[in-house]
């Protein structure tokens, strides 16, 4: 159970149980993959238009690459949000799909930027972060809508066609054969790789930890918090929010703390500077 508060504005409880997800919830298992194509019909249809795709992480960027390519979209990636912004200003796309935290530039900045230039193209948010406040935030610098990690296989492939046209028949039939090929090999390329990265950020937030690097701890803890669930790895996701929880927990307690103290000793302060007048007087 967790709680964020904002005073005056008010509280937002979560309460987190663990339960078994239906299949709609599981994007990288190859059995339920079928299964939800199966019952959704939609999710084969192939689209036309140019996606952008900002973002850092290079096994989530192939990860949502090639789930766009079996949708038979045109795409260009960025690794950062400078790039994202380059891109979104020199070309012409359909829409973009832009993370929120990003190295040199972030995916907010990123966003207010293509919007001041007057880039008019649909920005989709992806993040991890999906609180009222947060979604809020998005919106407000030029988001149209959010999608949070991880991201249900559903849920986006909804969000991509309110936003792009089918093919023509032919084309979409085509592309369909194309790629029926490389599915299962691909999937299984992407996991394997993942969980190659996994085992570098899991040394990574180790000695992020014994060297009391707490901004990077909380950062790794969160990437993992946003990808691992991506590839059926809830357990994983759920363990790395935990930390990151629990950092953001020790930063409120601490800030919170050093206001108290300060205020005391200011209180305390002033009480004595006036017992001091009084004894003069």
């Amino acid at each position: 159970i967790r709680v964020q508060s904002t005073p005056n504005k008010g509280s937002e409880f979560t309460v987190i149980l663990p339960m078994i997800l239906p299949a709609s919830c599981i994007w990288l298992d190859e059995e339920p993959l079928r299964r939800i194509n199966q019952e959704h019909p939609f999710n084969q249809q192939q689209l036309s238009g140019r996606v952008l795709l900002a973002e850092d992480q290079p096994d989530n960027r192939e990860l949502i690459k090639h789930l766009l390519q079996q949708l038979g979209v045109d795409i260009t990636t960025a690794s950062n949000g400078e790039e994202a912004v380059s891109h979104a200003l020199q070309e012409d796309y359909h829409l973009i799909l832009m993370d929120m935290q990003m190295p040199v530039l972030d995916g907010l900045a990123a966003t207010k930027l293509i919007r001041d230039a007057g880039c008019k193209a649909p920005i989709v948010a992806l993040t991890a972060n999906v609180m009222t406040a947060d979604i809020e935030r998005y919106k407000n610098a030029g988001c149209v809508e959010v999608l949070a990690k991880p991201i249900q296989r559903e849920r986006f492939t909804e969000i991509i066609h309110s936003f792009l046209e089918p093919q023509q028949e032919s084309v979409a039939k085509q592309n369909q054969s194309a790629q029926a090929f490389s599915t299962g090999e691909q999937f299984n390329n992407l996991k394997q790789n993942y969980y190659e990265t996994l085992k570098q950020e899991l040394h990574q937030l180790r000695e992020s930890f014994s060297q009391e690097q707490i901004q990077t701890l909380k950062k790794v803890a969160h990437r993992i918090k946003g990808s691992a669930g991506n590839f059926n790895l809830s357990n994983v996701s759920e363990a790395a929010a935990d930390i990151e929880q629990a950092i953001t927990n020790l930063e409120r307690c601490f800030y919170y703390s050093m206001e108290s103290i300060e205020q005391n000793i200011q209180r305390q302060s002033h009480n004595e500077q006036v017992g001091n007048r009084s004894e003069l007087s």
